[in-house]
């Protein structure tokens, strides 16, 4: 019940909560970081920008829940170091129709890949660069990691090394 005054009046009025017409929606971002990467994610979240989800494990099974689903408050998702790549494409792949957030996957060098979908289409996941990574995390009030922090990822020796002559 929130109370209002009108020219020297008070008068009630009562909003339902969890419906989609409601004037006041909370949306959520869920943030999933390493260990290097907690302090700066911490501090986002004392100020209210983001609630941490350290597991991996505990954030899919709350993407997953009914209860989250149905209110539709999470929006999206930030993992910063807490998973692999695989993990997070194994995430993104068995993730439920109700999802419609959106999911940054950030690589330790900074660049990442972001899964979204729209109304119309699939789940997409496209691979961003450091400074897309940047600006999206800028762009929803989210630190960026300093540039300093980045580490170069390994390149996948694809090479195929056979004992046999």
């Amino acid at each position: 019940m929130i109370q209002d005054t009108f020219a020297g009046r008070t008068r009630e009025q009562s909003w339902p909560v969890g419906l989609s017409n409601d004037r006041f929606q909370a949306v959520a971002t869920l943030v999933s970081p390493g260990i290097s990467e907690l302090e700066r994610w911490s501090e986002a979240e004392k100020e209210g920008r983001c609630l941490l989800v350290q597991d991996i494990d505990l954030l899919d099974s709350m993407l997953r829940s009914p209860v989250m689903q149905a209110t539709r408050e999470v929006v999206r998702v930030v993992i910063d170091g807490s998973a692999d790549l695989d993990r997070f494409l194994l995430l993104v792949a068995t993730l439920p129709d109700g999802f419609n957030g959106e999911i940054l996957y950030i690589r330790r060098d900074g660049s990442g890949h972001l899964s979204t979908r729209d109304l119309k289409s699939l789940r997409t996941v496209k691979t961003i660069t450091d400074v897309d990574v940047e600006v999206y995390l800028l762009w929803h009030n989210l630190p960026a990691r300093p540039r300093s922090s980045y580490v170069a990822e390994p390149i996948p020796d694809h090479s195929l090394h056979s004992d046999r002559h």
